[in-house]
């Protein structure tokens, strides 16, 4: 199982995480990215510096955003979604999920559950569900 570097094993809303594509994360780093959640993703999706598209499975999912104008959308289970530098779109499903904005100009939308929100330096825009 590959190990993140220091800089990467938790999040900081002006700093974005890079994890390699098919990188592993251990239980211990998955839970300090997720704000001390216990989690446990069936995927975990990083982009690149492009606009990406995510779109979550129904299981829990962790899913990283780096430049770009980049669009994802959580679908059932816990997931953790973390916005990258660009002016991102993330939106959660159902199930408890974390949604983190970059340092762009981000759109947060909870879905419903008890979602936590986090919005980064730049001039967020967040919507909430209630349930």
């Amino acid at each position: 199982m590959a190990r993140l570097p220091r800089a990467a094993r938790s999040f900081s809303p002006n700093r974005s995480v890079r994890i390699a594509p098919g990188t592993r994360l251990s239980r211990s780093e998955r839970r300090s990215i997720c704000s001390g959640r216990r989690f446990s993703a069936s995927q975990t999706l990083a982009g690149g510096r492009g606009r990406d598209r995510f779109t979550g499975s129904p299981r829990s999912d962790l899913i990283f955003t780096r430049g770009g104008a980049d669009r994802v959308r959580a679908r059932d289970g816990d997931d953790c979604l973390h916005g990258g530098s660009g002016a991102d779109r993330l939106e959660g499903g159902r199930g408890k999920d974390v949604l983190a904005g970059g340092s762009g100009n981000d759109r947060l939308a909870g879905g419903p559950g008890r979602d936590r929100i986090d919005c980064g330096p730049g001039r967020d825009v967040a919507r909430v569900q209630p349930g």
